[in-house]
């Protein structure tokens, strides 16, 4: 299941991409509903998995919850000094990353290692939730490929060297998932490194996801897109 949710995740990348070449004006449903999908599977899924293995473990939630909020911090940084964003009255209804062409590519590539990563961690933990951790990443990846193609099209890039840069960041994050599935984590361990990438699932959802969704309209169909994916993993986490 493991190297079947790394052809997913590559697959998702250039789904992305070619959608984006495709209907580049009318994604903002899908970056809603991945938004909620992130969201309710730190809420419903990986939170309550950190709190049960803390507890067997005896480590205090509020360690792992002050861990959560070093990892949003920590990506909400790195996202800042690797991307340069800029939002201009004068242009924010056309244009919110305003990239350097190759180097916003190289950045998004750069965090899709731990998209990878937190996938492979997950397997470590059970089957089940690197199942649906695995499931929110495919649907991130798709939004990637989105906005890579999208912020290169804006630079007026070669659609070649969009799928070079799609090729790079799905090779990436198949490298994150390898690794972390094959890196042995104690489990004392393992469980700060979950409430880590909990805040970076938080963060992508809720900072960057949702607010690009709406950033041109707001519409019913958007919000029901958001609930959609918030009762995906509500409806995985209490019947299954």
């Amino acid at each position: 299941m493991i190297y079947f949710s790394v052809f997913l995740i590559i697959l998702a990348t250039f789904l992305g991409g070619f959608l984006a070449l495709k209907f580049k004006h009318k994604l903002e449903i899908l970056m809603a509903f991945s938004a909620g999908l992130l969201i309710s599977l730190v809420f419903f899924e990986i939170l309550p998995e950190i709190e049960e293995t803390g507890a067997l473990h005896q480590i205090s939630f509020e360690n792992l919850m002050l861990t959560l909020v070093i990892g949003f911090l920590t990506f909400h940084l790195l996202e800042k000094f690797l991307l340069i964003h800029a939002c201009q009255e004068d242009n924010c209804l056309s244009q919110k990353h305003r990239s350097l062409g190759g180097w916003g590519a190289a950045g998004l590539s750069f965090h899709s290692f731990f998209d990878g990563l937190i996938v492979g961690a997950g397997f470590q933990v059970n089957m089940i939730l690197g199942l649906t951790i695995a499931l929110a990443v495919i649907f991130h990846k798709i939004s990637d490929g989105l906005n890579i193609s999208v912020w290169l099209l804006k630079n007026k890039t070669a659609r070649r060297k969009i799928f070079y840069w799609l090729a790079i960041n799905s090779l990436i994050s198949a490298l994150g998932v390898i690794f972390g599935s094959v890196i042995f984590i104690p489990a004392k361990n393992l469980v700060y490194f979950l409430a880590f990438f909990a805040g970076f699932f938080l963060y992508i959802g809720a900072s960057d996801l949702l607010p690009e969704a709406h950033r041109e309209k707001n519409s019913w169909s958007l919000i029901l897109a958001n609930i959609l994916g918030f009762l995906v993993f509500f409806v995985v986490a209490r019947f299954f």
